[in-house]
């Protein structure tokens, strides 16, 4: 199983980018997967569509806790998997001390609220990077 990588940059300034180029509707990812039908997987573009569509509950989770936690810093992987449902499952942060702060907690537990697009074929293991 390959897994998609992604990095996705917070940066405050980029919040500023047009909804329509930075955080897609859900609902269009999903009709521009099921286009032609139900697919055996998802492109890296749907994936790409759906975690910024997901955008606002990462930031909102970055800027919550980037605070309240000022000594943790450097690169947390958020890591899961796809179902063939659409659900995440095996949500978690890499390197494993991230797990255990209120950042890595409310990552997860966003992660853990997204709906891909449904597919035929076999789970996909997904990450995106976030700088603290």
């Amino acid at each position: 199983m390959r897994r998609l990588g992604f990095a996705i940059l917070l940066a405050l300034s980029a919040l500023s980018c047009a909804h329509s180029q930075s955080e897609p509707p859900l609902q269009d990812c999903i009709d521009a997967a099921h286009a032609g039908g139900v697919p055996e997987k998802l492109s890296d573009d749907i994936v790409l569509c759906v975690l910024r569509s997901n955008k606002r509950g990462v930031t909102s989770c970055r800027e919550k806790y980037t605070s309240a936690q000022p000594e943790i810093t450097g690169t947390m992987q958020v890591m899961f998997v796809i179902e063939p449902n659409g659900k995440t499952i095996d949500q978690t942060t890499s390197p494993e001390t991230f797990l255990s702060t209120e950042l890595g907690k409310c990552l997860v537990e966003e992660v853990s609220r997204w709906t891909f697009p449904s597919f035929t074929g076999l789970k996909i293991p997904v990450d995106f990077s976030i700088r603290k």
